[in-house]
């Protein structure tokens, strides 16, 4: 499980250990290599029956992210997920103020940030890396660790621009229709018949407009363009 938020941060990768007690988790908490990234608070270790997100998962996620947010309220992505729609996960959502989204069928390779533009340069250079080390063990002992442990070194050096360049499109978006709705208020014409009768019988519409916030908005590229510092409590889940 990989998480984002539109201030450009990259939390924790999970893990899902397959079984029922916590008894399983053990193959990952206790291996030498991974305890640097779990004492890192890079790496979160859970578990389910299936080896899939589950209901109990999700409770254990939307307590974290909500106490990792000081408890503010914050908006969260989502795909279809079964784990994600049941009522159980929208009852602890409400519970820790997490206001859930659900991205629609097909659309997440263009609304969602992480598949956008994240998943990605994360997968093609984390396959680059095991390449290399299936050469340098000549095709010999890897195992799901060290895949595991390339993931995590990929996933750490994803600089912050590229989480923040993944959001642009949504940001973006939001930004050129309300811009193009205040255009069509204000070019909206006069009607010169209305205005000219009887003060008495004359209709008035208040016209509620509101400020915006112009946002200079760059395309960020995954090794190029400049840092930006946003607040924004929006994160993407997948």
């Amino acid at each position: 499980m990989a998480t984002i938020n539109a201030a450009g941060e990259k939390l924790p990768i999970r893990v899902l250990a397959k079984g029922k007690t916590e008894k399983c988790e053990n193959k990952f908490r206790k291996n030498k290599r991974l305890r640097k990234f779990i004492k890192n608070n890079e790496l979160i270790v859970y578990h389910s029956k299936t080896g899939w997100a589950s209901s109990e998962v999700m409770k254990k996620y939307l307590k974290w992210l909500s106490k990792m947010n000081n408890g503010n309220s914050i908006y969260l992505l989502f795909d279809l997920h079964a784990s994600h729609r049941n009522n159980e996960t929208k009852f602890h959502a409400q519970y820790n103020d997490v206001n859930l989204s659900y991205i629609p069928a097909g659309q997440t390779g263009f609304c969602q940030p992480l598949d956008k533009r994240i998943f990605g340069n994360l997968k093609k250079k984390s396959q680059k890396e095991f390449e290399l080390l299936l050469l340098d063990k000549e095709f010999s002992e890897v195992d799901l660790i060290d895949a595991l442990v390339i993931l995590l070194k990929t996933w750490k050096n994803i600089p912050k621009k590229s989480i923040i360049g993944s959001w642009s499109h949504l940001i973006a978006d939001s930004s050129e229709e309300y811009e193009y709705q205040q255009e069509e208020e204000e070019e909206e014409p006069i009607n010169l018949e209305k205005n000219s009768s009887n003060d008495e019988n004359s209709d008035s519409d208040d016209d509620d407009s509101s400020d915006s916030e112009e946002s200079d908005l760059d395309q960020y590229e995954y090794d190029n363009s400049s840092e930006s510092e946003s607040t924004n409590s929006q994160f993407s889940s997948d």
